[in-house]
């Protein structure tokens, strides 16, 4: 800004905003619950800007209760996007945004902190008036990469349980299941696993079934490996690709192939192919009436490239907007600066005997003069010191306080005098000399 200019003083404007997912997604909101929330938006708005400066427009976002739909780890990076459009001597449009890091969210309680805005720098260019008109606020979020990992049962009780209850968090049993808690079994493998938390749910029914609903890219299926457990089925619910027989007898889980050994706990027996980022249900269902042994579950979150559309929000203005005005004005000049000192002049003067002389004198000292003037005001109207010099080279310096001036002027005196008694003296032995040669 011009020196001199005094800066814009910014008008706050209050807006409320409704926000919804975008749709067929989760947005942010409570799982299963409304899709519908409120925000209370600050825009601030200069009143005036000045031409070929940048136009500044905030965004302070409050009051809002958004919230993940599913735990979600630490530094998840949440977005806000908002657009402004312009009329009057500018036209045009362009968006604001702003984003920060969230710390650990608890599905469906966290509420979501939102980052303010702060837009690019918009060059103006005309004199007059334009109108600003805030638009859609766009928000998003993006997951960092991570492994969750789920327990068979939500809240691991002691012994042996039959029908433990058919949901256990994103778990659901369907048929028949037991739960076993104390795995007093003795046939484990050499420095193989044990089950994690020490549990595991199992069945001999065929087709038991269980389907796991979860939110990532992918998911793990956690079991057992041992020589009496029987071929399942997993899949990605919707998904006809995914679907696979998987038989955790063997080494490598495929059917047919190499007997395992002993029992082997906390075994990864299958992983899903990379899925969109968003919900899905895994099914596992049990082919034979043989043992199937649920450990647990993997979810799955990859490094994402770009915010995934599952969290999208977008938030509009409930009430019609009008134009908020700012004058466009000429930046004041800036002032004139101070003027530099002109440079030091040097002055030479030289004293030469007269022509034709022929008297026998000691030469007359060469008397050169050198003074350097440094004003102190823009236009002096007198000096501030006079220099006077005094019988030779002048030297700057005033003469000696202690002579007086009658004291010089009676020196001259004598001086002058003595020159002319002296050459009247000259004349008369001249005249004598030559009285006596004649």
């Amino acid at each position: 800004m011009p020196a001199g200019a005094d800066a814009p003083e910014p008008g706050h404007h209050y807006f409320t905003y409704e926000c919804i997912p975008e749709t067929g997604f989760a947005g942010l909101f409570p799982a299963g619950g409304e899709k519908k929330s409120t925000l209370r938006v600050e825009v601030v708005i200069p009143d005036k800007a000045y031409v070929g400066q940048a136009l500044i427009v905030k965004w302070n976002i409050a009051e809002s209760a958004l919230v993940a739909p599913d735990s979600i780890p630490a530094k998840a990076q949440i977005k806000a996007t908002g657009s402004v459009a312009l009329s009057g001597v500018q036209t045009g449009s362009w968006e604001i945004s702003g984003g920060k890091e969230l710390g650990a969210l608890v599905g469906n309680d966290t509420k979501i902190e939102l980052p303010a805005l702060t837009s690019d720098s918009w060059a103006l260019t005309k004199e007059g008036e334009i109108q600003i008109t805030p638009g859609l606020l766009k928000l998003s979020l993006t997951p960092p990469k991570s492994i969750i990992e789920i327990n068979d049962q939500a809240a691991p009780s002691a012994g042996e349980v039959d029908n433990p209850g058919a949901v256990q968090g994103p778990i659901k049993y369907e048929g028949d299941w037991k739960y076993d808690k104390t795995r007093a079994v003795d046939d484990w493998a050499t420095g193989a696993k044990k089950d994690r938390s020490g549990d595991v749910h199992y069945s001999q029914v065929s087709p038991s079934a269980v389907d796991v609903t979860f939110t990532g890219n992918g998911i793990e299926y956690i079991g057992e490996r041992h020589p009496a457990l029987g071929p399942v089925q997993v899949e990605i619910v919707g998904n006809a690709s995914t679907k696979k027989e998987i038989d955790p007898s063997t080494v490598s889980g495929e059917p047919g192939s190499t007997p395992v050994v002993g029992r082997h706990g906390e075994e990864k027996l299958w992983v899903s192919p990379s899925l969109p980022y968003g919900e899905h249900v895994m099914r596992l269902t049990n082919l034979e009436p043989k043992f199937a042994i649920v450990d647990g579950f993997n979810i799955l979150t990859e490094t994402q490239t770009a915010p995934p559309p599952y969290f999208n929000t977008t938030c509009t203005p409930r009430d019609a907007i009008t134009p908020i005005p700012v004058k466009l004005e000429k930046a004041p000049a800036s002032p004139s600066p101070s003027p530099s000192p002109s440079p030091s002049p040097t002055v030479t003067v030289t004293t030469t005997p007269p022509a034709g002389s022929t008297t026998t004198s000691t030469p007359k000292p060469t008397l050169t003069v050198t003074a350097t003037v440094t004003p102190t005001r823009p236009t002096p109207t007198a000096p501030q010191v006079i220099i006077t010099p005094v019988g030779g080279a002048q030297t700057g310096e005033a003469p000696d306080e202690s002579s007086s001036g009658a004291g010089l002027l009676g020196l001259g005196t004598v001086m002058v005098l003595g020159s002319v008694f002296g050459g009247v003296a000259l004349k008369r032995r001249r005249a004598a000399h030559l009285r006596g040669q004649d």
